[in-house]
């Protein structure tokens, strides 16, 4: 149990807590892509509620289960513009098609990709 810092060899940096050698309780994972997410951890996945911040400057704010959006959340664009204020589940806005419609124009599903 303790706090820690630990570089991977993939190129992400994960500072936190640590507990029986997991990722578990609230850190800060920065990856080699310069995503950024900080808040809590259940062994080694996003799990509670934590701030998803994307290189391009779009964050997603909410809850998160077993590594995916899941809950309440918010995806926010970087000059922004909320774009899905809502429940999620599994990665995805639970009204996507509506979200979808509305914002054609988004050519770029942040929470799609993995």
């Amino acid at each position: 149990h303790g706090h820690g810092i630990y570089n991977y060899t993939s190129g992400k940096t994960y500072a936190g807590e640590w507990k029986d050698n997991t990722q578990t309780g609230r850190g800060v994972c920065t990856f080699a892509s310069g995503d950024i997410y900080k808040g809590q951890w259940e062994n080694f996945k996003k799990h509670g509620k934590g701030t998803f911040c994307f290189s391009n400057g779009d964050k997603y704010v909410g809850h998160y289960e077993n590594d995916y959006e899941h809950g309440n959340g918010q995806y926010i664009r970087a000059d922004g513009t909320v774009h899905y204020t809502g429940e999620w589940a599994n990665g995805k806005p639970k009204s996507r098609q509506s979200w979808l419609r509305r914002h054609s124009s988004l050519r770029r599903q942040s929470w799609l990709r993995r």
